[in-house]
């Protein structure tokens, strides 16, 4: 809830960005989130200070410039550094696609036991695991920050659903499942059935008991 609340006061900045690029406001919000705690100090592209061109992966960005760069210009930069003012797939599944592989396939590639943290921190898809660092793997190792499905999911329920058209349905992220009512128990027959020749049969077992 408190990760989403720092997002929400920024919203129209990431609208801003979002219209230049072609994207919803979401990805870029997550992005920031989970790359530099929505500070707005700091490249898109890693948490990297504004200061000066990015040290760690992606380095040396924003490539054309000079520093100090201001938030948006190097937002757009990243975006466009992934390739996501060309990305056209903005399902949830989409979202999520470009999210995971924004931060890196290493869990798909080496650790497939673990989700990615970066989508599923803070849910019951993730328990423990995650890269400390650049290419540096702990199996012990708990994510301390809200993954992009459990931020969608508080969005949601503080007033920014993420919509998405998919093959000419609307598509939203789901807040509060509906709740499962339980079938009522099966009325056994009174009498036996009866058999191909018209005698009496009972039905013993599972079968019968599911009857």
């Amino acid at each position: 809830a408190a990760a989403a609340q720092k997002v929400v006061a920024n919203w129209s900045r990431y609208e801003t960005v979002a219209a230049t690029i072609g994207c919803p406001p979401h990805l870029i919000s997550l992005i920031h989130s989970l790359e530099s705690s929505c500070n707005f100090s700091t490249h898109l592209h890693n948490g990297d200070s504004l200061k000066d061109r990015t040290i760690h992966v992606p380095a040396g960005r924003p490539a054309a410039g000079e520093p100090p760069f201001t938030w948006e210009a190097s937002a757009m930069d990243a975006l466009r550094y992934h390739g996501l003012d060309k990305w056209a797939d903005w399902s949830i599944a989409g979202l999520l696609y470009v999210l995971e592989r924004y931060n890196g396939w290493g869990y798909r590639r080496y650790h497939k036991h673990v989700k990615s943290p970066y989508l599923w921190a803070c849910t019951s898809i993730y328990t423990a695991g995650k890269y400390t660092s650049d290419n540096k793997w702990s199996e012990t190792a708990v994510s301390q920050q809200a993954g992009a499905v459990a931020l969608l999911i508080e969005l949601a329920r503080q007033g920014h659903p993420y919509p998405a058209e998919v093959d000419g349905h609307a598509e939203t992220f789901a807040v509060d499942a509906p709740a499962l009512v339980k079938p009522a128990a099966p009325v056994l027959p009174a009498q036996g059935l009866q058999n191909a020749t018209g005698e009496s049969q009972a039905v013993g077992g599972a079968v019968g008991a599911s009857l």
